[in-house]
């Protein structure tokens, strides 16, 4: 996201992957294909959630090989879980963060909605949240609270 609060766009030069989220590394940007494999990234037309506090060591992430960081796996394993389940849920995550309590938390599009997931069961909650939005969408939406 810009200083404006909208967001950038990236291009991805490389063979046609199915990416599931971004990670903004200290210097870099990366995508991540389903598996975990880090592609260079110079711009992006894609929508994808970005993965954020995660730690940035460049050894972690080598090009054209599968990340060393085990929760950026984890939470590409959950984005992936999101995108084939629950796509409406997947569509409305901005981004995936890490945070200083070793949890997972979830920033919808609107740039306001937080939801912190903790640190396991994981999916479950993905589908509690969706469970959620199912009962409320003929009058509200996640991005709502």
């Amino acid at each position: 996201m810009d200083d404006s609060g909208n967001f950038q766009h990236f291009r991805f030069f490389g063979p046609v992957v199915d990416p599931h989220s971004l990670l903004i590394s200290s210097d870099e940007l990366i995508i991540l294909d389903s598996n975990g494999v880090c592609l260079p990234v110079e711009y992006c037309d894609l929508s994808l959630p970005i993965l954020t506090n995660f730690k940035s060591n460049p050894e972690l992430y080598p090009k054209g090989s599968t990340t060393a960081s085990t929760n950026v796996l984890n939470s590409v394993a959950l984005m992936k879980y999101t995108k084939d389940n629950f796509s409406m849920i997947y569509d409305e995550i901005s981004e995936f963060v890490f945070n200083e309590d070793s949890e997972y938390e979830i920033i919808l599009n609107n740039g306001k909605t937080r939801i912190i997931l903790g640190s396991n069961k994981l999916q479950d909650k993905i589908k509690y949240l969706n469970s959620f939005q199912e009962t409320l969408k003929d009058e509200k939406n996640i991005k709502d609270f």
